[in-house]
């Protein structure tokens, strides 16, 4: 039986894959889960319409990505911080931080473990699985 998915399954596809299935597990598996449905033509051609629209919006967001890459890559942001004489910080600065002073999600950034002294620090910035920038992040003492 031709089924479309409309679910990723592992082993079998992902979602809106035009895919040939016994009869059995179709009917009695797939469909009245809801993971598939049968594949008519007005079905299928809808599903490559999908699709379709998936790749372009996919692409897009990789142009967008790349074109982060190209602005962040390699410069350098300075944060000011409150600090004591010994140059320590008062806490620590980590993703939320520097996600707020570079303008990006918190969650794009990629450190090993927050920063705790002054000094100069290499921050990745993940703006997609594909598009990745270094920049550098200088903690400063604040300005009294």
């Amino acid at each position: 039986m031709k089924i479309i998915l409309t679910a990723d399954i592992k082993k079998l596809g992902r979602r809106d894959d035009i895919k040939q299935v016994a009869d059995g597990y179709a009917r009695n598996y797939l469909i009245p889960r809801g993971l598939a449905r049968a594949a008519g033509a007005a079905a299928i051609a809808e599903a490559e319409e999908r699709r379709k629209r998936v790749v372009i919006e996919t692409e897009k967001k990789a142009r967008e990505a790349m074109n982060l890459v190209k602005e962040y890559e390699g410069k350098k942001f300075v944060i000011r911080v409150a600090v004591g004489k010994k140059g320590e910080l008062f806490g620590s600065i980590g993703k939320k931080e520097i996600g707020a002073a570079l303008g990006v999600p918190s969650e794009t950034v990629k450190i090993k473990e927050p920063i705790k002294a002054v000094g100069e620090y290499e921050v990745e910035i993940q703006f997609s699985p594909e598009a990745s920038a270094k920049v550098i992040i200088e903690t400063a003492a604040e300005e009294k």
